[in-house]
């Protein structure tokens, strides 16, 4: 299974009440499964409504599943502060099709020469072929809160 060195299991935790507080992430059914620093790994589980008419996981899914990756490697990058982390370039890659089963995302944070940083990601199916590549680019501020504060935040908000 796609792991991450040194994993940040605190801040994984953190990214699993992410996961549920976030519409987006629930809709398209976006999991993370490990994170450490400057790396994170992640999968959806295909179904019906990731596929476009010739029955293949449209491109959207594999580009947004990166996309929010990348965010999750540059947030264990910066852990246990939180960044700001928006993305400004996102280039994908399509290799090979995939219709069933999971979609695993793997993003290693490459370069960062602040306010930019710069993730590869590589996007498998659970066999470890390759199915798509990706490189993002962010705009990345400084908060003066952690990651716990954070979620913190984001719980008081969803309770009103």
């Amino acid at each position: 299974m796609n792991r991450c060195g040194n994993e940040l299991m605190e801040l994984l935790n953190l990214m699993r009440i992410i996961e549920a507080l976030s519409p987006y992430w629930t809709l398209l059914g976006m999991h993370v499964d490990s994170v450490g620093r400057d790396c994170a790994v992640g999968h959806i589980d295909i179904e019906n409504k990731h596929l476009q008419i010739l029955g293949t996981v449209h491109g959207g899914v594999h580009a947004a599943l990166a996309d929010a990756m990348a965010w999750v490697a540059i947030l264990g990058h910066y852990y246990p502060d939180y960044v700001h982390a928006i993305t400004i370039n996102l280039t994908t890659r399509y290799l090979k099709p995939i219709n069933k089963g999971q979609l695993i995302a793997k993003a290693k944070l490459i370069h960062v020469r602040e306010p930019l940083a710069t993730i590869n990601v590589e996007l498998s199916n659970e066999n470890n072929e390759l199915i798509a590549t990706a490189t993002t680019t962010y705009w990345v501020t400084k908060t003066n809160k952690t990651i716990h504060e954070h979620v913190d935040e984001i719980k008081r908000h969803k309770q009103q």
